[in-house]
């Protein structure tokens, strides 16, 4: 997905962040006295509800949950809880508009998107799935995300059409502006096998563990030095989420991985294997596949790159005040004492002077 689009869609606080159903509507108005919930706030007639607010942020808060210090619980949720609520609001204005416009995204757009994406990130559905879960999130959560998501890029393409133009002048300015950018340092790329020195039993003696996981790892080396296929033997034996790709890392420059593997990794030769190289891990057996020497990319091979980036700012830019257009056009509702700017119910059993604590 374009920048603009992705950075858009951290403003909805959509559910990649907070875990709701993308395809859930906000409720239409009607009584709720029946049911243990009430209205958080009323777009244009739709009612977003409190048990909407919950779905967002409760993934949210599983997540980090031991990782907020407790006094500072009730500060963070309620953070959660606004961004939620700012981002259903978004969400309904513009859920309205493609309504409006009859928007459709096919599943083949989808496909071709997540294929992108994953593509991007050098990583597969698996790995993918895996992270979706640490977040309280489905699959389904996810492509239902991205199909809103290209839905939106789908309207405001057309909104701003003409309006995000970059030409080579404007370019080439950024270029000479921002020579870091376009220098990349030296890189290698590498594959691992990691046999973790972390254990799930608690009661588990850590020398012990430790032991077991350098007698693997001599194993495994010795195996390679055999003829071993590695690839295999990652997928069979590591620990990292990288044995889905054979233990293929990607490429990486100095300082971007830990100390020990770092200095190891930057001084084989392309096709070497050492190890087992121990880090706060575990041990690693390393094979350098690839090596990329520092460069400097030049104007004309940055030319697309650079108006891709400029015109994703401008997206961007245009698409917020977008937003605040259609939210200034709409009815929204907040019940009395749900206002964004309404004053933070006193905590019970709080003393004026618990105030001036840290």
């Amino acid at each position: 997905m374009k920048l603009y689009a992705i950075a858009f869609l951290a403003v909805l606080a959509v559910a990649t962040c907070y875990g709701a159903d993308a395809n859930a509507p906000v409720t239409e108005s009607k009584d709720t006295s029946a049911v243990n919930d009430s209205i958080a706030v009323t777009v244009d007639g739709q009612n977003i509800m409190e048990s909407d607010i919950t779905k967002k942020i409760e993934p949210r808060l599983k997540a980090t949950k031991g990782q907020v210090p407790p006094q500072y619980e009730a500060e963070y949720k309620a953070q959660l809880r606004k961004r939620a609520v700012e981002g259903l609001v978004v969400e309904a204005v513009l859920d309205k508009k493609i309504k409006e416009q009859n928007i459709a995204i096919s599943d083949d757009e989808i496909k071709a998107e997540m294929e992108k994406q994953l593509k991007q990130q050098n990583m597969t559905e698996e790995d993918l799935k895996k992270i979706l879960t640490m977040y309280g999130l489905s699959f389904d959560d996810y492509k239902a995300q991205l199909k809103k998501g290209l839905a939106y890029q789908k309207m405001l393409d057309s909104k701003m059409a003409g309006q995000a133009d970059v030409n080579d002048a404007q370019a080439k300015e950024y270029y000479e502006k921002n020579p870091a950018e376009f220098k990349t340092p030296e890189q290698v790329r590498a594959s691992h096998i990691l046999i973790s020195t972390r254990s799930t039993d608690p009661n588990a003696d850590a020398n012990s563990v430790k032991a077991a996981a350098k007698k693997k790892a001599d194993e495994l080396m010795a195996q390679i030095k055999n003829g071993a296929d590695f690839a295999e033997l990652a997928k069979a034996n590591s620990s990292c989420p990288s044995k889905d790709r054979g233990g293929d890392l990607g490429f990486f420059g100095k300082g971007q991985m830990v100390p020990e593997f770092d200095a190891v990794a930057f001084s084989m030769k392309v096709g070497d294997v050492n190890g087992p190289v121990e880090t706060q891990f575990g041990y690693h057996i390393i094979k350098v596949t690839e090596h990329k020497d520092p460069n400097t990319t030049t104007l004309e091979q940055a030319l697309p790159q650079i108006k891709e980036k400029l015109a994703a700012e401008k997206k961007g830019k245009l698409a917020q005040v977008y937003v605040e257009q259609l939210k200034s056009e709409a009815k929204i509702v907040y019940p009395a004492g749900k206002e964004p700017n309404a004053p933070p119910k006193a905590i019970i059993g709080a003393k004026p002077e618990d105030a001036n604590k840290n």
